[in-house]
């Protein structure tokens, strides 16, 4: 019985309560407190019963290998203990923000801008179907296109949306976005790639969080409807968050939290060009898919926002069902 206490603590966790995963605080999510009993249970054993210690030269090549085994797993850890922390997920100050705007007569013009590169056409309408179906009618949307496909041009044009391709496809896809941005004049700039589906209220939802003029860009969390399909065949859907949605319904709360509120460069919503304090050359910077894109053109103190209640659903490139998630509002929830 002695040597089954530490299995039976491993499953304690599993028994804290019968609700899914999503609808638990971070301190009593399963997932987390059994990554940190593995994770103690494991780095206990490498100490005490898996290194070398028989000459000295096997001794230090031991003792490296488990110095770097522990700062890998501690690091991972790192993030578990910031969740600890109590934070606000911004459902408040996203409805505050919104009945603020509603009641004033700001009615900022919207450029939307979806780039896209030889996605298949099914993916690329469902994207516009939900742009076009946005409920805030100020809003011009632009495809921009850096494989020039007529069938692109086509279906841009069937659902009312502009189309351009650049001549040179310079820095990939930052270079797109800047060629987008020198097309519109709008006062707010949302981009979606072209696998995105936003929820009609997107625009409504967010926008009153930048009449504070500390605030440069709004980051909305996605879900996906695509299956995670180690869950699927495990059947654990029901009681574990995929490890895509973790980012948005942990990871980037609790940074929030800190401080450091990170950005996807998509689904997110900034200022234009001709709202920004900073030079207009600021571009879009290739390969930088975080906040650091967003501050190189807009004003450097500006920080990013989180808005927790309005998202996108995105699909990994093929059509899929839609599935419940925890989406509040929309097509996913």
């Amino acid at each position: 019985m002695i040597q089954l206490w530490p299995w039976l603590l491993l499953l304690w966790p599993l028994w804290l309560s019968r609700r899914p995963e999503a609808g638990r605080p971070l301190w009593m999510r399963r997932s987390l407190l059994l990554l940190a009993l593995l994770t103690v249970r494991y780095l206990c054993w490498r100490v005490t019963g898996s290194l070398n210690l028989t000459t000295p030269l096997a001794a230090t090549f031991s003792l490296l290998v488990l110095a770097a085994e522990a700062w890998l797993l501690l690091s991972g850890l790192v993030p578990l203990l910031l969740g600890w922390r109590r934070f606000d997920d911004g459902r408040a100050a996203a409805d505050r923000a919104e009945a603020q705007w509603r009641s004033g007569d700001w009615r900022p013009w919207v450029d939307v801008l979806i780039p896209t590169c030889g996605e298949p056409l099914p993916v690329l309408e469902r994207c516009l179907l939900g742009c076009t179906s946005l409920n805030y009618p100020h809003r011009t949307i632009w495809v921009l296109d850096d494989w020039g496909l007529p069938e692109v041009a086509a279906l841009a044009a069937a659902h009312g949306c502009r189309y351009h391709h650049r001549p040179q496809r310079l820095h990939a896809k930052a270079g797109n976005l800047n060629a987008g941005l020198a097309l519109g004049g709008g006062d707010l700039v949302a981009v979606f790639d072209a696998d995105f589906v936003p929820q009609r209220h997107l625009l409504d939802r967010t926008i009153g969080l930048l009449l504070d003029p500390a605030v440069a860009l709004v980051q909305t969390p996605q879900c996906f409807m695509n299956a995670d399909p180690v869950l699927r065949n495990l059947e654990l859907e029901p009681w574990l968050l995929p490890d895509e949605e973790s980012f948005y319904r942990w990871i980037e709360p609790v940074r929030s939290a800190w401080g450091a509120q990170p950005s996807t460069r998509s689904a997110a919503l900034s200022r234009g060009p001709s709202r920004r304090t900073s030079s207009p050359a600021s571009p879009w910077r290739p390969g930088a898919g975080n906040c650091a894109t967003w501050a190189r053109s807009s004003a450097p103190a500006w920080p990013p926002k989180p808005c927790s209640t309005s998202c996108a659903s995105a699909s990994a490139g093929r059509a899929a069902p839609c599935r419940p998630c925890a989406c509040p509002r929309g097509p996913c929830g």
